[in-house]
Formats: C-alpha cells, structure tokens, sequence
C-alpha cells in the first residue's frame, strides 16, 4: 500500500499483480488487462501482441509502464520465464516495461534457479529486507493497525511485544499473521488488552495448526485454512530494467 501511494502516476502507468500461483498464461492476460486489452480469448501470440501494443500505445502518452508482481515467491518457473519475454520489448533501444518483484524469503531461493540465469541478467538492483529488532516492533504493528481501524485497544504491552517478537523472529509476514490471530483472540475473549501470556497461547494454537497440516500434507490431504491477518510483508524485492 505504501509503495503504490509513493508513485508518480504522472510518470507510470502501474499494473499490479498480486500471485496466488498465477500460471504463465494467466500472467500474461492479467498484463494486458493492465494494458487496457481483453485477452481473454486470444491465444499466446495474439496476447504478446496486444501487450506490445499496449506498452508502445503507454509510451506514446508519456509515461512508462511499471509492473509490480507481490507474493513473487509462488510464481511458478514458466510464469518467471514469461516475464524475461516481457522485458524484451523496446523501443528506441530503451524497455518498455520495468518489472518490479516483491517476495518472501524463500523467494531468493527460487531466483538462484539456474533456469532463471537470463531473468537475473536483467536485473539492476535487489534488496532484502532484514528482520525488525524488538525496538521497532510495535511502532510497526501501530502502524499496521492503525491503518485497518486500530484505536489503541485492546492494547499491547510490553511482555506481548516480546512475546511477538520471540515467536516471529522480527519476519514482518510471521508477525502480521501473528498479529491477526492475536485481534482474533482478543474480539472471542472480549480483552481489552494482550499480556504474554494470552499472545503464548495464541502461538499454542498456531504451532498446533501448523502440526496438524504438516500431517494432513504428508497423508495426501489438504491444509486446513490459515488464520486470518493482513497479507505478510516483502522480503527480497528485484527490479528489472533493461534487457542483458
């Protein structure tokens, strides 16, 4: 949310994807929705067309075309691999596109690949966010709450602040999961404030959760569903400028 307030609409035309496992060409539908293009029926060629098309079309106007792409670590390879296509077109020798990608951790895992080798060549600048101290904890979860409708109650102490911190190791995506969970327990229970000990037997039940569905994966079925929480925040982020 802070990062697209920052942005010059002036200047960008912003296409914004947030992946659930977005198969490649879905991803590349979603893009020249972005573009202003229906795509839906088009096969893929059409589709790189359209999106060529659109990006010269945004040019034309003045600005460049920034695509973000959150939760970048469930992209699947081929879904990767689509977006080193897209950051092929150009005009004038200059990109048309700037891709923008936002992820967890295990995201740079998944960008050491050595199928990505061409996708890394194009990448200009790579930043990863290091996990918060205990200090600066609870002006983040202020502020993350506030944003939703936080007024201050129920209140957090210090020991619940630690507690959090304990468990999350300052990772801003186990953070706001715990933090959701927390709210949750707290509207059931009717608190008007989180001790230590109410945010442990918060952690009780999700390291619980987390047992149950590592056996239901490992028996064949599905996951139980997670708690509710805002959407975790961005580890290792990559930006893509011009083609190697």
């Amino acid at each position: 949310g802070h990062l697209m307030d920052t942005i010059d609409r002036e200047r960008l035309n912003v296409i914004r994807i947030v992946t659930t496992q977005v198969q490649a060409s879905d991803l590349l539908h979603l893009v020249a929705q972005g573009l202003g293009a229906d795509t839906t029926s088009l096969a893929k060629a059409q589709t790189l067309a359209a999106i060529e098309k659109g990006l010269h079309a945004v040019a034309r106007g003045g600005k460049r075309t920034l695509l973000i792409v959150d939760e970048a670590q469930a992209l699947p390879m081929e879904s990767l691999e689509e977006l080193r296509m897209l950051s092929n077109f150009q005009a004038g020798g200059y990109p048309l596109l700037q891709i923008f990608l936002l992820g967890q951790p295990e995201f740079r895992e998944l960008f050491a690949d050595p199928r990505l080798e061409q996708l890394r060549q194009r990448v200009i600048a790579m930043h990863q966010l290091d996990p918060m101290g205990l200090e600066e904890l609870e002006p983040y979860l202020v502020h993350r709450l506030s944003v939703v409708g936080w007024n201050g109650r129920p209140s957090f102490g210090k020991d619940a602040i630690a507690a959090m911190h304990r468990w999350s190791g300052g990772i801003p995506r186990k953070v706001n999961q715990l933090a959701g969970r927390v709210m949750l327990f707290g509207a059931i229970e009717q608190l008007d404030g989180f001790s230590a000990g109410d945010v442990e037997t918060v952690i009780a039940d999700l390291d619980n959760d987390t047992v149950v569905a590592g056996r239901a994966l490992a028996g064949g079925g599905a996951a139980g569903p997670a708690g509710p929480g805002p959407p975790g925040g961005a580890g290792p982020g990559c930006r893509n400028q011009s083609p190697g």
